[in-house]
């Protein structure tokens, strides 16, 4: 199901051409929108499991379990916002950063992400139903690693990729409504360059 979110109509998919025949969106061209927050549930006898990205484009997110109980828990409580929009503020660092040299980029995050989400499965899979949500904590702990391990992997091919005027428009203007909505996203990161 995880394949499936993340496909793109195209093997050769640039980003500046944008789709909706994908299941995995991305914005620009006369794309308006994009594929954020996706999931995948895991309901087996042993409690239910969400399996979501809590950030924009699939091929790129890595899945991660929360648990679903009687309480509703998942990623951030209400009382999370703030920590909740600095969480996706960090990964939209890295989805942005994509733009440039996407598919070399692609392919150096697949390495990282593959055997962590595997490793997810297995921690979630030993784990008794009494401590699923510990073991699902784990897995968001070890998250902020792999970010860390992403951008080390990905700021070496950071070289420009020619788009269209209007994608690179379109982008400029997301990023600075992005920044005057949210200041702290120009601050998160220095190596969130874009388009």
């Amino acid at each position: 199901m995880k394949a499936a979110l993340r496909r793109h109509d195209d093997p050769d998919y640039a980003l500046s051409a944008g789709s909706v025949g994908s299941v995995c969106m991305h914005f620009g061209g006369l794309v308006g929108d994009q594929t954020v927050g996706s999931m995948v549930a895991d309901l087996d006898k042993s409690g239910p499991v969400a399996w979501v990205t809590g950030t924009s484009a699939p091929c790129i997110a890595l899945f991660k379990p929360i648990t679903l109980d009687a309480e509703g828990t998942g990623m951030f409580g209400e009382d999370q916002q703030e920590k909740a929009l600095n969480y996706w503020l960090e990964n939209e660092h890295i989805s942005r950063n994509l733009q440039n040299n996407y598919a070399e980029k692609h392919e150096a995050i697949e390495k990282l992400r593959a055997p962590l989400e595997q490793r997810f499965e297995e921690i979630m899979t030993d784990a008794a139903p009494e401590y699923r949500k510990q073991a699902a904590r784990e897995c968001f702990e070890l998250e902020k690693e792999y970010r860390v391990a992403v951008w080390k992997a990905i700021e070496p091919l950071d070289h420009p990729t020619r788009h269209s005027p209007v994608f690179s428009m379109q982008w400029r203007r997301e990023n600075r409504e992005l920044v005057r909505r949210w200041p702290v996203y120009s601050q998160s990161s220095e190596n969130a360059s874009t388009v």
